[in-house]
């Protein structure tokens, strides 16, 4: 039977699972997240420092004013910020999918779309 388990995967519902595979799981996406966003913002605080920097600088050798460009600089950080945090989040979520949790894998599974309606869950009526 074991060799079964671990030779060929089988879906498992979430209300199958025990609460220590709950916590092995939550804990492995834990880890995970605090990774990406500390590598996340080790770099973009960084490129966001040198990019201020480096536009006031502009900004005042064409004889501009700091408080008028404030805004549009911020938009654009903010902008930049948001590209970099999605970026890291696309590898936060191949890792997720990729890692293993003790025995368990989280995975994606291909449904048939019909036109008939769903139930709040996204579980088709039978």
């Amino acid at each position: 039977m074991e060799d079964l388990l671990t030779s060929h995967a089988a879906v498992v519902d979430a209300n199958q699972l025990t609460k220590r595979e709950w916590v092995r799981i939550w804990w492995g996406l834990l880890w995970r997240s605090i990774l990406t966003t500390a590598a996340g913002l080790a770099v973009t605080m960084p490129l966001g420092f040198v990019l201020g920097v480096v536009g006031g600088m502009i900004i005042l050798a064409f004889g501009g004013d700091l408080q008028q460009f404030k805004l549009p600089m911020q938009i654009l950080g903010g902008g930049i910020g948001f590209v970099i945090g999605m970026g890291f989040y696309a590898i936060w979520l191949r890792w997720i999918f990729r890692a293993r949790f003790g025995n368990l894998r989280l995975a994606l599974l291909r449904i048939a779309v019909t036109s008939e309606p769903a139930t709040p869950l996204g579980q088709q009526v039978v």
